[in-house]
């Protein structure tokens, strides 16, 4: 039993430290292409390319530092889920399964425009 708790506490570990990861790449991200942004998006019309960049692009970052926010504080305890229980884990539910669906669709969205924009052409997939 204790072995399973310690690998718990190891894998919550490993997840914080992700995320913790995740936004410090995410934030070098932001300020190395936030001039290619202004300049290649901010005073274009409105597309829905425009407009799945956008939601692509901070979304994203969003539910980053959501996460992080979330990893901060501890497990609520058995009066807040008696109180706010089923909104919570809702809340937490959608929380989820929103960032597992932005990072994919994120990661899949910029190598397709790096691709695009020719900046990796040593990668070759179909």
């Amino acid at each position: 039993m204790e072995a399973a708790a310690n690998a718990m506490r190891w894998q919550n570990r490993l997840d914080r430290c992700a995320n913790v990861s995740a936004l410090s790449l995410l934030a070098w991200d932001y300020c190395q292409t936030f001039t290619q942004e202004v300049e290649y998006f901010w005073f274009s019309k409105w597309s829905l390319v425009k407009l799945l960049f956008f939601i692509n692009r901070y979304l994203t970052f969003g539910l980053v530092i959501l996460s992080v926010l979330f990893d901060l504080y501890p497990t609520p305890d058995k009066a807040t889920y008696a109180s706010h229980g089923p909104s919570l884990k809702f809340f937490l539910v959608c929380f989820h399964y929103s960032s597992v669906f932005t990072s994919d669709y994120g990661l899949s969205s910029v190598l397709r425009l790096h691709r695009r924009r020719s900046v990796l052409p040593t990668l070759n997939y179909s």
